[in-house]
């Protein structure tokens, strides 16, 4: 054989060829790259999956300890209801009439009942003009205008107000008169109406149509036989202020007599019994006839409307029995939480949880235990027909629970108001 030498140009051309080789696994078709890019990753998946593991369990136990936080929020909610001193001490209030007397009470009420006849309601004093304007616009006067508060004698003839007396005023004591000013920018029906409002005083004006003219209506704000209304006029257009002319027709006074206006509504007390005993009010709404009960007269009685005071126990068992189903529905879902299914393998989340564990236990000793610093007929909620059941969760004893708030209010509302 003959050995021959390549030429320099035939070196160059092996040299890309060793490369080519060399790249695609040293010319023997392995894939050297690949085998390292399989090793590495061989390397790396236990560790990935470890941590992949590790993650989901972390995330499987933030959860199951937020629904555990959420569950013994709900079980909160419903304990504070059943502890909170509110709920025994509250009464209820109910008439046999709400339509002509209804009633309200607050925790001073004395348990019991009464009855409540109604022969008249407290009214507020109503005065009308009798001049008829023909606008809103029209000028009536101006000058200033006193109400003085207090009680006015007057004498409404049966069917002609033209025919009315007015019999006299006493002022109310310590209450001021109050006065409104009409001038030029504001003495027309309208002006005279705003401006009367707008002072503010205790008197409302209102702008009655007739259809063919326009009257003005004054009105007490507060009902009452003292909380009615004298008038009386500085007219400073023709220094007269009695007449029928400028704004001496708002006169309602002794001196004016009912000429210029007359009373549409007198102003009166309420008068009411309660279990006979006859009882008078300036207002409607009675606060300090009977401790902790607002009566609210609404209409004249042909038969007394009975009120009846109770305690909250229907409030109070309601109040029980939300309580009794949160507590019920946190064990469900600790049980999920904490459950291992012998078949499968699978565990729950906190399944061993030191946390979970330890607050469960603490639960079911507090609703065993005694109430703390109370000494009476009961002493436990079981006692008074809560208890917890072989499976763990609470149950009510109807029976026993009514018993108890029927003959033992007190101790029942202490027991539960110390858990």
């Amino acid at each position: 054989s003959v050995c021959r030498v390549l030429p320099t140009d035939s070196l160059g051309l092996r040299g890309g060829i060793l490369m080519a080789i060399s790249a695609t696994g040293l010319g023997s078709g392995l894939d050297i790259e690949g085998l390292v890019t399989q090793l590495v990753s061989a390397e790396r998946m236990p560790i990935e999956q470890r941590i992949f593991r590790t993650e989901r369990n972390l995330t499987s136990d933030i959860s199951a300890l937020g629904t555990l936080k959420s569950s013994l929020s709900d079980l909160q909610t419903s304990a504070n209801a059943v502890s909170n001193t509110a709920t025994y001490s509250q009464r209820n209030a109910t008439s046999s009439d709400a339509t002509k007397v209804s009633v309200s009470a607050t925790d001073a009420a004395a348990l019991g009942s009464y009855n409540v006849a109604v022969s008249s309601l407290a009214t507020t004093h109503s005065v009308a003009l009798r001049s008829q304007f023909s606008s809103l616009t029209e000028t009536i006067g101006t000058g200033t205008l006193t109400f003085t508060f207090g009680t006015t004698g007057y004498t409404a003839h049966a069917s002609d107000n033209a025919s009315d007396t007015y019999d006299g005023f006493v002022a109310k004591a310590g209450v001021a008169s109050k006065t409104v000013t009409i001038d030029g920018t504001n003495n027309t029906l309208a002006g005279l109406r705003d401006a009367i409002n707008e002072a503010d005083i205790g008197v409302s004006a209102a702008i009655v149509n007739q259809g063919s003219a326009y009257r003005l209506l004054l009105s007490s704000a507060s009902s009452g036989a003292e909380n009615s209304m004298e008038i009386s006029v500085t007219d400073s257009g023709d220094s007269n202020n009695t007449d029928a002319n400028g704004l001496s027709r708002l006169a309602f006074n002794a001196s004016a007599g009912t000429v210029n206006a007359y009373q549409t509504t007198a102003g009166a007390d309420a008068a009411f019994t309660i279990n006979g005993l006859s009882v008078s009010s300036t207002t409607n709404t009675v606060t300090s006839a009977v401790d902790g009960l607002t009566i609210n007269l609404l209409a004249t009685t042909t038969a007394p409307a009975t009120i009846a005071v109770s305690d909250n126990a229907a409030g109070i068992k309601t109040a029980i029995d939300s309580f009794v189903k949160g507590y019920n529905d946190f064990v469900t879902k600790v049980d999920t939480l904490t459950a291992f299914d012998t078949t499968s393998g699978v565990k729950g989340p906190l399944l061993g949880d030191f946390t979970t564990r330890t607050i469960t236990g603490q639960l079911r000793t507090t609703l065993s235990a005694s109430a703390a610093g109370y000494v009476g007929a009961y002493s436990r909620m079981a006692e008074i027909g809560v208890a917890l059941s072989s499976t763990g969760k609470l149950e009510v004893d109807d029976t026993v629970l009514s018993s108890a708030l029927e003959n033992n209010f007190d101790d029942v509302a202490a027991v539960l108001a110390r858990f």
